[in-house]
């Protein structure tokens, strides 16, 4: 068996990340939980610009266009902040955690920019495993960009 850490840049139309790329804001995933019983991922994330006026009407736009599919139950931002944090929940079946999970991984990291969502995880397996993850993020309307990915045998990590 072999550790896989694995980058994944993904283009995830039918997800609120994808609007990233109409403003110039940043993202990133602080807390990402999948409630698999409940069918579903609760996310805290962090929104960033440098433009208080450009994070507004980011959050306007994904309120009204994603309300129905992510349910955000707090914008903790003051009114001359230019940072957002929002709490919301989404559908675990259709989504690029399940995807990620249901092979084994482990996910560390999650930044969104640009359209572009950056998933950084560790896989244990085998090499197929991403044919297995490019075939399952298909299926979800999900289009890989990049992928960069570093093997080490489980034998070569010291355990503490």
């Amino acid at each position: 068996m072999h550790v896989y850490k694995v980058k994944l840049d993904l283009k995830h139309g039918s997800c609120w990340t994808y609007k990233t790329s109409n403003f110039k804001v940043k993202a990133e995933v602080k807390y990402l939980f999948p409630l698999i019983t409940k069918n579903s991922i609760f996310e805290i994330a962090e929104i960033y610009s440098n433009d208080k006026n450009e994070l507004s009407d980011f959050i306007s736009t994904i309120n009204r266009r994603y309300g129905n599919n992510i349910k955000v139950a707090n914008i903790d931002r003051p009114s001359s902040s230019k940072v957002a944090l929002l709490y919301y929940f989404k559908n675990f079946d259709s989504s690029v955690t399940r995807v990620i999970i249901e092979n084994n991984a482990v996910i560390t990291n999650l930044s969104i920019s640009n359209g572009i969502e950056e998933w950084y995880a560790y896989f244990f397996g085998e090499e197929e495993i991403l044919s297995n993850i490019s075939h399952g993020l298909k299926r979800i309307d999900v289009k890989v960009e990049n992928i960069d990915m570093e093997k080490t045998k489980v034998n070569d990590i010291k355990m503490i």
